[in-house]
């Protein structure tokens, strides 16, 4: 499945290199004196802002290096439905093919596989794309998890195959349990098993994790007692699907896990906290935990302001870490698309917002070579209110490539 150029976009794109003299863009490094200065660019050659059509919505929620390219998951709102796609773009912002995969209102999860992407998306469907973004195969696992609305929202390659996970709503006489659901495949895609947990009243695992025994799952759980709130959830699974351990971490209040990674002998995973206390900032923040081998917490960080702040995704690079959310409070002025690079200790090196708007958020961030790749939506130059894609490429400090070629 193939399109061609979509010139709607390309022209779009071309517009935001006009408007971003115009403030469009606000970089905002700090915290410590080791932060790096930030480049401002007139024209910056590293961004891109990818419009919707207009009365519709485009929000990016994977983004994956391709051969000489980028490719793009996202998901394309509209009339109530979703579609999901994934974009083709060049190294300099350029826009190519894009594949419709089909209705999703999460839109897609991407791994490299075979020559080509894996994408992931709805109700556990995989479909393989060449580089071309030529589907190659489409494979349904929503069906063995039972009857109910299953929700993917979580890849990750190990094991010689692929691992799915999400949630799965099922309603009976008007009540609805929610179920942390798993998918492993081999290396074509093929189902080997899929299970589900009830955890509490209401559970769903965000992301995934492959290591040596097996699997792990984060994302958050709610008691039965309807005053408590969320708490996040880490689960781990052998290769056969079978759990290993639990642990729950956070506090009191809504607390939900977005990404972890692998890092030294134990993990790192980060998502939103309300449950700071002390050490928070108000509102919602941005939250990082050291997890060891067990999943035991060894330390937790915050960062954040007195409003809404929040981390979605989370890459290993060296001996630091990259987050990528959103920055709602006025004290990292103007807030937005949010950009930081951590320490080995959770502390802040650097930070960047971009374009300044409520809405804007990033979603998912990869590792370029040296250069980093971060995905999301922003409304700050659509006219008709709807959100549009946004790509970013930064170098590995956080910093745009200010007139030179990405």
């Amino acid at each position: 499945m193939s399109s061609t150029p979509n010139s709607t976009v390309t022209a779009a794109v071309r517009r935001w290199a006009e408007v971003a003299a115009a403030a469009l863009l606000t970089l905002a490094t700090g915290c410590g004196s080791d932060a790096p200065e930030a480049d401002v660019c007139d024209q910056p050659t590293s961004l891109w802002t990818v419009r919707s059509d207009e009365g519709a919505d485009e929000r990016g929620t994977a983004v994956l290096p391709l051969g000489k390219g980028v490719a793009v998951g996202g998901v394309r709102l509209a009339a109530g439905s979703g579609e999901a796609f994934v974009q083709q773009f060049g190294v300099d912002g350029s826009t190519g093919t894009r594949a419709k995969l089909g209705e999703s209102a999460t839109g897609p999860l991407l791994l490299a596989h075979a020559g080509g992407v894996a994408a992931t998306y709805g109700g556990f469907t995989i479909v393989l794309l060449d580089a071309n973004l030529n589907e190659t195969a489409r494979l349904q696992h929503g069906a063995q998890l039972g009857s109910g609305q299953a929700t993917v929202l979580g890849l990750a390659a190990g094991h010689g195959g692929l691992g799915l996970t999400g949630s799965l709503i099922v309603e009976s006489k008007g009540n609805k349990a929610q179920y942390v659901a798993f998918v492993a495949t081999d290396g074509a895609g093929i189902r080997q098993h899929a299970e589900t947990f009830a955890i509490d009243a209401r559970s769903e695992a965000r992301a995934l994790l492959a290591d040596g025994e097996g699997w792990v799952l984060a994302g958050w759980r709610e008691a039965v007692i309807a005053d408590d709130g969320r708490q996040g959830l880490i689960l781990a699974l052998d290769d056969k699907g079978i759990e290993r351990w639990r642990q729950v971490v956070g506090g009191p209040l809504d607390d939900e896990l977005e990404a972890i990674v692998a890092s030294g002998a134990g993990m790192l995973a980060a998502g939103t906290s309300r449950s700071g206390g002390a050490q928070g900032f108000g509102g919602a923040d941005a939250w990082l935990l050291r997890l060891d081998a067990e999943g035991n917490t060894l330390w937790q960080r915050f960062h954040g302001g007195e409003s809404e702040d929040a981390a979605y995704g989370l890459i290993a690079d060296g001996a630091q870490f990259v987050l990528v959310g959103r920055r709602h409070s006025t004290d990292l002025d103007p807030g937005g698309a949010w950009l930081a690079g951590l320490d080995a200790e959770g502390a802040l090196r650097w930070q960047a917002t971009l374009d300044g708007h409520w809405k804007a958020e990033l979603r998912a961030v990869a590792l370029d070579g040296k250069r980093l790749l971060a995905a999301g939506s922003s409304q700050a130059v659509s006219d008709d209110g709807s959100s549009d894609l946004l790509l970013q490429r930064a170098a590995d400090d956080g910093r745009l490539q200010c007139g030179a070629t990405p």
